[in-house]
């Protein structure tokens, strides 16, 4: 779906909130693995650049700023961010494997296709008439919420399905399971204490009825 060129050839002035958002966003990636609080602060930065840069976009076309492919792939790489600026809410007091897993999955395709957006990225055009429409500006932007989402998804579902049995992964880290023994100890524990009660009862029972019976 190209649109019509507005036949500038001058560099967009969007490109360095972009590379700016890129050398962030990768930063928040890296730092996030030793220092998740930091890490998440410079994620937000990084965000908050892109979002900048799209809606600087936005305001040039007069429309929403997912019509050319690059502003299409800076959009999911927004949502993906986002999403993951939200699941960062829960940060480990110590960064687990679990957790660094977690975030390597969902941001390292985010800046590699952020990359590419930046190199591919070209001057403004207008949309084409057909994409003008009430539907296009209420569905796509929720296409992309969606793919974000997904993409978490999927994130966690690797880490899910990779990491030990033995322990339950979420990307808030990693919480040890109860092995079988440690979980059938309390009830074995519940049935001794019973079957000693019935046997304690069993034991007693005779001997208060030979006294009743015997008149003592």
């Amino acid at each position: 779906m190209p649109p019509v060129s507005s036949g500038k050839s001058m560099k967009p002035p969007e490109v360095p909130l972009l590379a700016l958002s890129l050398v962030e966003i990768a930063a928040g990636l890296v730092v996030g693995a030793v220092r998740p609080a930091r890490g998440w602060f410079i994620l937000t930065t990084g965000v908050a650049a892109l979002a900048l840069a799209l809606a600087a976009r936005g305001l040039k076309i007069g429309y929403v700023p997912l019509t050319e492919r690059p502003e299409s792939v800076a959009g999911f790489v927004l949502c993906a961010g986002t999403v993951a600026l939200y699941t960062d809410r829960w940060i480990p007091p110590t960064p687990s494997a679990t957790w660094r897993l977690y975030r390597g999955i969902l941001l390292a395709p985010v800046v590699l296709l952020l990359a590419w957006s930046v190199l591919d990225w070209r001057p403004a055009g207008h949309p084409v008439p057909l994409l003008v429409t009430i539907w296009y500006v209420i569905h796509v932007p929720l296409y992309f919420v969606a793919y974000g989402i997904w993409t978490a998804a999927f994130a966690a579902a690797v880490v899910r399905l990779t990491v030990p049995r033995r322990a339950v992964s979420s990307p808030i880290g990693t919480r040890a399971r109860n092995p079988p023994r440690e979980r059938a100890a309390p009830a074995a524990r519940q049935m001794g204490a019973r079957s000693d009660r019935a046997l304690g009862a069993a034991r007693r029972g005779p001997e208060m009825g030979g006294d009743r019976f015997s008149g003592s």
